[in-house]
């Protein structure tokens, strides 16, 4: 054996960024698992609080839905952080044009309160990584050898994992909204600049 067959040969760009998602999924999809009981517990409690019977039945009732529907919840995170990952590739290929169009299908996709919790949850996500994310976005940007420009087009970015962990939380009542919003941004955060972090060291 000759000291070429020793040389380190490293991994297609191609198959360093599908490792690099997968890593991703599998590490939000734990954090939603481990969050969403808490979460639960947390409704019940702001349940008992509340004066509203209409707002105590809505608190309720989504603790109710979050553990019931638990497992599925969870396997929701790894398909929107794909399909999300996906429209951002195709947006950073194309035309001007083309990028605009796929900006508003990732917009369409989501309603305005989930939009504002998953901007908001990108940004403390992004400041719990610190240092780390703006290396992380450089090391992505050389894999895949593209510029996205604006962060929220990041295929692995701050802005399409969070959006891939409030996927797990859609469709939960109205009245429950405001205190579910509270306690994802307390509880996923940093789990989501943990992903970021390890991420950022496969690459």
């Amino acid at each position: 054996m000759n000291e070429s067959d020793l040389s380190f040969h490293p991994p297609p760009r191609s198959l360093l960024f599908s490792r690099t998602r997968e890593s991703l999924a599998v590490a939000l999809s734990d954090a939603v698992s481990d969050a969403l009981p808490a979460i639960a517990d947390e409704l019940d409690l702001a349940a008992d609080r509340a004066l509203d019977g209409r707002e105590r039945q809505a608190l309720l009732g989504a603790a109710l839905r979050l553990r019931r529907e638990a497992a599925t919840r969870v396997t929701q995170v790894a398909d929107a952080l794909a399909r999300r990952a996906s429209r951002c590739l195709d947006a950073s290929r194309g035309t001007a044009e083309g990028a605009d169009a796929q900006r508003l299908a990732l917009v369409d996709d989501e309603e305005l309160e989930v939009q504002i919790l998953a901007a908001d949850l990108a940004r403390a996500a992004r400041e719990q990584a610190g240092v780390a994310y703006p290396r992380y976005v450089a090391r992505l940007r050389r894999v895949l050898e593209r510029d996205w420009g604006d962060d929220d087009l990041n295929p692995l970015g701050a802005r399409t994992l969070a959006s891939a962990t409030v996927a797990a939380l859609n469709d939960l009542a109205d009245g429950a909204r405001a205190v579910l919003r509270q306690l994802v941004m307390a509880a996923l955060a940093a789990p989501i600049a943990a992903a970021i972090e390890r991420a950022d060291r496969l690459l």
